[in-house]
């Protein structure tokens, strides 16, 4: 499957992902750092483990200010986007001390398609996989649109893989609510995202 094509790795067998604590059991106290999975101007992503069960979760710190504003706004894009098979799962939103938001979200063990594509560059990546990859990202953006979802920052480096062969969106701190609760269109500004990867309208 794509992952596996795509880093050019024999397939091996994964244990099934260990069930994740219910989301009122889940404590920021509870989780062990285990390391640094990445930063950028938004946040910070570590790989964490639930000290009791051994789940092991992405734990997305955000830089964006304490409670409110655009944490709830990627709290709320995360909850409309629950369930969707290729958007990345949100466990449980805590908070540090200092309020800040932290996202205990879904753990996928290949990393992300940017760095796959980076280890891949001087080999290429086979055009079959590279379509799989495509239709997969597609899907998930339909899913986010039907649930009134902009992403507004697509690129490789925010859709994830797992050993599984799975692809998900990920990273919605740009993301904006097209529409309302009562299915009014919301006005919402579009100027977040990274430059190199805008459409030309844009």
């Amino acid at each position: 499957f794509l992952p596996h094509q795509m880093m050019m790795r024999a397939p091996s067998p994964t244990p099934p992902p260990t069930p994740a604590p219910a989301p009122e059991e889940l404590r920021l106290s509870d989780l062990d750092w285990v390391g640094d999975l990445g930063a950028g101007g938004f946040a910070r992503v570590s790989k964490a483990r639930h000290r009791r069960t051994g789940a092991v979760f992405a734990l997305k710190t955000a830089h964006y200010g304490g409670p409110g504003g655009a944490a709830n706004e990627e709290a709320e894009v995360l909850r409309r986007a629950a369930g969707s098979p290729h958007v990345v799962d949100c466990h449980a939103m805590l908070r540090g001390p200092a309020g800040e938001p932290a996202f205990a979200l879904e753990f996928m063990d290949a990393g992300s398609l940017g760095r796959v594509l980076c280890r891949r560059r001087g080999g290429g990546v086979p055009e079959p996989a590279l379509a799989e990859a495509a239709a997969h990202c597609v899907v998930g953006l339909a899913q986010l649109h039907s649930r009134g979802v902009a992403h507004l920052d697509v690129k490789p480096d925010n859709f994830l893989a797992s050993s599984r062969g799975e692809i998900k969106i990920s990273d919605f701190n740009t993301s904006r609510i097209l529409y309302g609760s009562a299915g009014e269109h919301l006005q919402v500004p579009i100027t977040a995202g990274t430059g190199a990867y805008f459409s030309p309208e844009r």
